[in-house]
Formats: C-alpha cells, sequence, structure tokens
C-alpha cells in the first residue's frame, strides 16, 4: 500500500510539471535573453551619445558652426581649435615660445582633408588670443637656425641676453668682405601689430662705440650695413622683424597689442580676435594642450570631432612640448583612449627626450 501511494504521488507531480510545459509551450512564451551583439549595440549608442553631448564645437561664445555636406570619415566640423596654459611649445629644437595663455585656431590647407600634426605644412594657426613669451634662447635660435641661416646671410653667430629693459644680440656682421664684432642694444616698439622693431639704442663695432658716430654725423646704421633676410630687415638704425615669417612651419598668423622685454625674454601680448571659453581637460594639469573639435590625424590615428589633451607625464612639471619631435614625446610617455571618444597623451617633455 505504501509503495502504491508513492507512485501516485510521484505520478500526480509528473502531470503537474508536464501540464505546466504544455502550457508554456502552446503559449509560445519563451524568455529570451538579450543577444551579446545587442548588448554590444546599446553600449555603443551610449557611446555615442556622451561623444555627442560633449558639444567639443561649442567653446563659450565661439561657437564652430557644422559643414551642410559630410563624409563617413568627416565629423562636419571644419575648425580645430587648440587652448594652452603654461607650457613651452617648440616648432623645432630651440625654436619656439612660452605660452602664459593661448587660443588659436588650426585650419587644415584641404578644407576636405583633416590636419596632419606629422606634416607642418599642412596646416595654419589663427591666434584668436594669447599671451607668449620668447626667451633669449629662444630668440637666439630663430635667428641663427631660421631667419639668418643662408649662404649670403650678413650676420652669424648671434648671442641674445637681457640687460635691464633692453635686448642684447651680440654676434659678427659682414661688411666690405670682412666679419666683425658688433654689439646692438636696443628696445621694441610694433608697427602694424605685425612688426616688431628693434630700436638700437647703443651699437659697438670691432669694440669700439658707434653709437656717438653716427648719432653727430646723423648717419643711419643701414648706410654703414646690410641686413636683409626673408623675415628681418634693417631700416634706418631698426631691425624690422615680421611676425609672419618669425618661425617656421606651421604657419603661425597673430597681431600683437603689447610688446616689453622682461627677464624672462620678449613678452607678446596679442591681440583678441575673438573669445572662447577653455575647455574642461579630461585629466587635471596646469600646463596642458588641448586640441579640439574638426578632424585631425595624430600619428596613424584619425580623430573625428576631435578631443586630444597633452600633458607632462611627470604631473608636477611644466608641459615641454615640440611639434617636430610630438611623436616621440608620445611613444616615450602614454597614450589613453576615452570612452568619449577622446584621448589623452602623457608625453615625455622634450629635455627628457631620448634621442
Amino acid at each position: 500500500m505504501k509503495m502504491m501511494s508513492k507512485l501516485c504521488v510521484m505520478l500526480g507531480v509528473l502531470t503537474a510539471l508536464s501540464g505546466c510545459l504544455r502550457s508554456s509551450g502552446d503559449q509560445d512564451d519563451y524568455q529570451v535573453l538579450p543577444s551579446l551583439y545587442e548588448l554590444q549595440q546599446k553600449k555603443i549608442e551610449r557611446i555615442q551619445a556622451l561623444n555627442k553631448s560633449s558639444n567639443r564645437h561649442v567653446n563659450g561664445e565661439y561657437v564652430i558652426p557644422k559643414r551642410v555636406h559630410t563624409s563617413p570619415t568627416q565629423s562636419g566640423y571644419g575648425e580645430t581649435l587648440l587652448f594652452s596654459r603654461n607650457a613651452s611649445v617648440r616648432i623645432v629644437g630651440d625654436i619656439g615660445f612660452h605660452v602664459n595663455h593661448l587660443v588659436g585656431r588650426l585650419t587644415s590647407d584641404k578644407s576636405d582633408q583633416p590636419l596632419v600634426l606629422d606634416n607642418p605644412q599642412s596646416f595654419s594657426i589663427d591666434v584668436l588670443q594669447g599671451d607668449i613669451t620668447l626667451s633669449p634662447k629662444a630668440v637666439e635660435a630663430i635667428l641663427n637656425e631660421h631667419i639668418f641661416n643662408f649662404l649670403t646671410s650678413t650676420l652669424k653667430q648671434l648671442r641674445v641676453s637681457i640687460e635691464g629693459d633692453l635686448l642684447v644680440m651680440n654676434g659678427f656682421v659682414k661688411r666690405k668682405g670682412a666679419w666683425i664684432p658688433f654689439t646692438l642694444k636696443g628696445s621694441f616698439s610694433i608697427k602694424n601689430g605685425r612688426f616688431l622693431v628693434l630700436h638700437a639704442k647703443e651699437v659697438l663695432m670691432d669694440g669700439d662705440s658707434a653709437t656717438k658716430l653716427l648719432r653727430v654725423a646723423k648717419i643711419e646704421l643701414d648706410e654703414l650695413l646690410t641686413i636683409k633676410a626673408p623675415g628681418a630687415e634693417l631700416k634706418g638704425s631698426s631691425i624690422w622683424l615680421d611676425t609672419r615669417k618669425l618661425l617656421p612651419p606651421p604657419q603661425i598668423n597673430f597681431l600683437v597689442n603689447q610688446v616689453a622685454v622682461t627677464p624672462a625674454g620678449v613678452n607678446l601680448k596679442l591681440k583678441t580676435l575673438r573669445k572662447a571659453a577653455y575647455p574642461n581637460l579630461m585629466v587635471q594639469r596646469d600646463s596642458y594642450i588641448v586640441i579640439r573639435s574638426g578632424d585631425m590625424r595624430i600619428m596613424r590615428l584619425l580623430t573625428l570631432n576631435s578631443e586630444f589633451n597633452i600633458v607632462p607625464r611627470q604631473a608636477d612639471e611644466r608641459l615641454d612640448f615640440s611639434f617636430y619631435d610630438y611623436r616621440k614625446q608620445i611613444s616615450q610617455g602614454s597614450l589613453k583612449l576615452l570612452k568619449n571618444g577622446g584621448a589623452v597623451a602623457f608625453v615625455q617633455n622634450y629635455k627628457y627626450l631620448e634621442k
């Protein structure tokens, strides 16, 4: 009897289970979990929404317009902005300047192509606002390695220093086929916002003062010497420096409001053409470069609607960045890609680079 009771109970349970299964099957009510592909698509949608909400084309009152015609390999934003604070920016070697603060617009030479950081001639920079300083070492490099670096130059071996509020230039000048040592001390003024004019206050030729002779004889310095180069020319007793030709590529265009010789070098307060609000950094540093919006190729990486932060690998140091050596700086540092499509380059400062 007991055995029969157990069998009846078991049969009842099986019958109930089979009824449930038939009911479920009849209603075709299987619960299917999302596929791995669907989960990945949802992730991508969230990232795209995050990227879209970043508003990289909006920088305070400066809004970058979107183009009407674009392709899948374009973001549609044709302008890229560069923001920098408290950084040393080199074009190549010692040619460059210290940035107190600067905002510039980067423009590709081909409107339908991204700007290419590896090719300095592929883009130009229009400075919208800023304050920069050219150190004596930087001025030396600009004069020796760029402006007067040609075979028929009449100046060579120039050395630059600061004496009070005067810039002091020592070197050799060619006169009647002979190289004569000279010293020129002068102060700067601005002409048309574009030209830095170095006015000679004191001139020594071959160790002897020529200042009094020039003044008494009413002779201008250009009557005795010829100084002419792309970007520099002696007019009267002043050397005119063209800021548009002051630096090697990329072409950097700016207008100067004020110039002053300080212990740190030649300080240039630049004219504000447009105001743009500085963005929040993706990593906290007080010395940085931010490249934002537009399309850009960095090494082999193509970034659309860019958000690229460049900071020193050493958190407590000032950024020392070189346009011509940025690949080495990244390869000896690290690159972090973020979910919002942005990237942070923790670069090795130029002075620490392994040559």
